[in-house]
């Protein structure tokens, strides 16, 4: 080295020294540079909210199952969980006809939220509050709030009478939770709202679909700010993309000083339909917007096991378009994500996939989100596709909790199944029993060969649902109460194992008083009844 660089080096204080270095560093930040990042930046989803929804209509887990699982979801970044009670909470007095006869206690409750509080996981009620009210209004008490006559599924918000109902559920559910603990957060649920602005008293105020709709939203969230003044409202936010005749930014001008304190959640479960212009859209009026996915409940109605694959594209989707959204102003924010896990479709809908055989979904996107909050390589996500990044940064953690068996397969988490239950194929026995019962009702007869095969291929899939069923009764009772086991297994196995057995028996006792038929006939073409 040269001599007089040496002595210029040993003059500079140590203090000079670092100083110098940092500045240094600073110019390579400033140049793009970045150490042991191979030369790209890291990007992070700047989110506050990680927030997993347990759906208790009609399959709620034991209270003391879900408690065991929050040191999980904590350890993964979880820290909130949306509670959608539905008729689990333990309602009172004139509302008391609203609880399951198996709601939970408001001692379990009390105890499961202390938890969560211990945690510092924060518990988020949700109540709805607009559509999907039938567990309300099917019963008689309450069916008089009913938008159309004939449908329990949407109140009608243009009777007094529907806000003071609303009034006195959100009141027994948001006492009880400030008791243990104040809620910064409560979900007044208005999504999928079918029937608006379609009874009279709706239809004599004048006004659009999406003036009735938010208008509503205000009311309810008047009537949570009387209750409980420090509270934020979230609503799910699909009315604001369904109207695309209109623009929300221009009709929702005269409302938007009263839209303070509400938070839409912007949800979509199929990957490739996931635009980040709808949450453009949203911040036009909202300053704070969430985004919500799904880990399980989202692929098919009477679903098992959640489809791992389009669960984790749907995670993918959302997080890549998040980290290149840019908003239409300042000062606004994307507030959190819900990862949705649906029970049923609705209150009167057979239930899908059971929490317990979702856990491998949730784990693995929630290592995902985590990935994606400490922050990742932007050039990774470009010379990465969706395996390759799983393979790269999830799949250790993952194969802690589930073994994969087919590591030579891209995407390997593909292989995991907890439940391992091949369940009895009813859809397929009943379609052929349809197709044999339709031949009986034109000709009188039917190929006998292929009702013999038929006949065959039921009674193997009648002998698996008894499998089935043993092997599921053990393994459900450490999560489930007998009464939701029963449920389970009679909207899965118990009604099909009847409705297949007596197609079978109606085909047996047909053969066996077939005589004889006369030569064929070409009758006159039956009149349609019913396609003018």
């Amino acid at each position: 080295m040269n001599v007089n660089i040496v002595k210029i080096l040993r003059k500079i204080s140590v203090k000079k020294y670092a100083f110098i270095l940092i500045i240094i560093c600073f110019i390579f930040q400033l140049i793009g540079y970045k150490f042991g990042n191979s030369g790209g930046d890291i990007v992070k989803v700047n989110i506050d909210y990680v927030t997993v929804h347990f759906d208790l209509k009609g399959s709620p887990p034991m209270l003391t199952y879900m408690m065991n699982l929050l040191p999980t979801l904590k350890n993964y970044g979880v820290n909130s969980i949306l509670m959608e009670y539905e008729d689990m909470f333990p309602y009172e007095g004139n509302l008391a006809n609203l609880s399951s006869e198996i709601a939970y206690t408001k001692t379990e409750l009390t105890d499961f939220l202390l938890e969560a509080k211990k945690l510092d996981i924060e518990v988020i009620p949700l109540i709805q509050t607009f559509g999907h009210m039938e567990f309300v209004l099917k019963l008689a008490e309450f069916s008089v709030h009913r938008e159309l006559p004939y449908n329990p599924g949407e109140i009608c918000p243009s009777q007094p009478g529907s806000l003071e109902l609303i009034r006195n559920m959100l009141s027994q559910v948001i006492t009880f939770h400030n008791f243990v603990q104040p809620i910064k957060y409560i979900h007044i649920g208005c999504d999928e709202v079918y029937n608006i602005n379609d009874c009279p008293n709706c239809i004599r105020r004048n006004l659009k679909n999406h003036q009735i709709y938010y208008k509503h939203l205000i009311n309810v969230k008047n009537i949570v700010k009387d209750l409980s003044p420090n509270t934020k409202v979230l609503f799910w936010s699909e009315f604001n993309y369904s109207q695309k005749r209109i623009n929300l930014k221009n009709e929702l001008e005269d409302y938007k000083h009263e839209l303070n304190d509400l938070e839409p959640i912007d949800w979509e479960y199929v990957g490739e339909r996931v635009n980040s212009a709808r949450l453009y859209r949203m911040h036009e009026v909202f300053n704070r917007v969430w985004f919500a996915t799904a880990f399980k409940g989202a692929d098919d109605v009477h679903g098992k096991e959640p489809d791992i694959m389009k669960r984790y594209l749907n995670h993918i989707h959302w997080l890549n378009q998040v980290l290149t959204y840019k908003p239409p102003k300042y000062n606004v924010k994307i507030n959190g994500i819900v990862l949705t896990g649906w029970s049923r479709y609705s209150h009167f809908a057979r239930q899908c996939e059971l929490l317990p055989f979702s856990m491998p979904s949730l784990i693995l996107n929630l290592l995902l989100i985590k990935l994606f909050r400490e922050g990742i390589n932007r050039d990774f996500l470009y010379k990465y596709n969706h395996c390759q990044i799983y393979e790269r940064f999830i799949k250790k953690d993952f194969e802690k909790v589930y073994a994969t068996h087919a590591s030579h397969v891209e995407c390997s988490f593909r292989s995991v199944s907890v439940a391992k239950l091949k369940y009895p194929n009813y859809k397929s026995c009943l379609a052929r029993i349809e197709d044999i019962r339709t031949d009986w009702e034109i000709y009188s007869l039917t190929n006998l060969q292929d009702m013999t095969n038929t006949v065959e291929m039921c009674n193997d899939q009648l002998r698996n649902g008894i499998i089935v069923m043993e092997k599921l009764k053990p393994l459900l009772s450490e999560f489930y109460r007998k009464e939701v086991i029963d449920n389970y297994l009679n909207e899965t196995i118990n009604f099909y194992d009847t409705k297949v057995g007596d197609g079978i028996k109606e085909f047996i006792m047909k053969i066996m008083n077939f005589t004889f038929l006369p030569r064929r006939s070409f009758g006159p073409l039956p009149i349609i009844k019913y396609g003018d």
